[in-house]
């Protein structure tokens, strides 16, 4: 999509929701593997 946006506002909103996106992933993982620890703990 980035690459067919028209103009700078366009590229930027692409760009900040990417970040975004890629924080949301990045948070998703750390809870996922916590989990995973919190599991083990509990056998």
């Amino acid at each position: 999509m980035s690459l067919s946006a028209k103009d700078e506002k366009d590229r930027t909103q692409l760009a900040r929701i990417s970040e975004k996106a890629e924080q949301i992933n990045t948070l998703i993982t750390d809870i996922f593997h916590a989990t995973l620890e919190e599991l083990q703990e509990l056998t």
